[in-house]
């Protein structure tokens, strides 16, 4: 629906922008997919309640008994006795084009510091083990804003999910280290809470930016910008973020699921 309409060629405009609105339909479709068991308009009704695009913050009564739902931004100037902060995963916050940007990943610091000064009383901050990001589940790991907040300050209530095999609740400040390959089956971490400061899990193998299709300096045609050079690739959830530099077009990043390039024989 999305090629018939034109709507996916409108969007291909190689801007940020352009791609957070790629993204957030793809996480739409990924929402749709869970109410897939339930009946017609059982589940139409329940769909459309969870992704009404109705932000809390038009309706905010001080008097109200309840969450207000906002986003980081929307909470600016606001204050609560009690705020949760949820998804403080790396790659969603931030976000995973932010961090080879240092003004990216600064604004981002900046926008996770107004989210932690909302609170006036208690602050919650959550992340998963594992989630699924447009139709796939990878495991998670902490956000890096995490390990900025003083370690004396964090009371850790750690409950795992029985993905990792087993169930726990903890109060203590946990410290993960890698096991060996000869270490017994489970979660592929140990905790040592003996520690006090966190230390960060041993993030994922990243993929070469040589092992996808595109690579630094081919020489490659878009159907709407013309002819290009790359000049940078990376590998995101399976997909490849592809940067080209069109002439007379300027420099474009494009995800190559969702505008494809067709490479040039020299």
């Amino acid at each position: 629906m999305l090629v018939r309409s034109g709507y996916k060629a409108f969007l291909d405009d190689g801007t940020d922008e352009s791609l957070n609105r790629w993204e957030n339909l793809q996480e739409l479709k990924t929402v749709a997919q869970e109410y897939d068991g339930l009946d017609g308009t059982e589940a139409l009704s329940a769909f459309l309640e969870e992704v009404a695009l109705v932000s809390d913050v038009d309706a905010l009564n001080d008097d109200a008994v309840g969450p207000a739902l906002l986003t980081l931004h929307a909470a600016k100037g606001l204050e609560f006795p009690v705020v949760f902060m949820v998804g403080m995963e790396d790659g969603l916050f931030p976000h995973s084009r932010s961090k080879d940007d240092p003004e990216q990943m600064e604004e981002e610091r900046r926008l996770a510091y107004v989210g932690v000064t909302r609170a006036k009383d208690r602050l919650y901050l959550t992340h998963t083990f594992k989630r699924t990001i447009y139709g796939r589940e990878e495991v998670s790991t902490p956000s890096p804003f995490l390990s900025d907040i003083p370690p004396e300050l964090v009371d850790v209530q750690n409950k795992r999910s029985s993905f990792l095999g087993r169930s726990q609740s903890r109060s203590r400040t946990p410290a993960y280290r890698r096991r060996s390959s000869s270490s017994s089956s489970g979660s592929g971490y140990q905790e040592q809470t003996r520690r006090k400061r966190p230390l960060e899990p041993e993030a994922p193998e990243a993929r070469s930016v040589g092992s996808g299709k595109f690579k630094r300096g081919e020489r490659v045609k878009h159907a709407k910008f013309g002819e290009g050079t790359v000049i940078d690739v990376k590998t995101q959830n399976d997909d490849e973020e592809v940067t080209v530099a069109f002439p007379g077009q300027g420099v474009k990043r494009l995800l190559t699921s969702f505008a494809p390039l067709e490479k040039i024989s020299v």
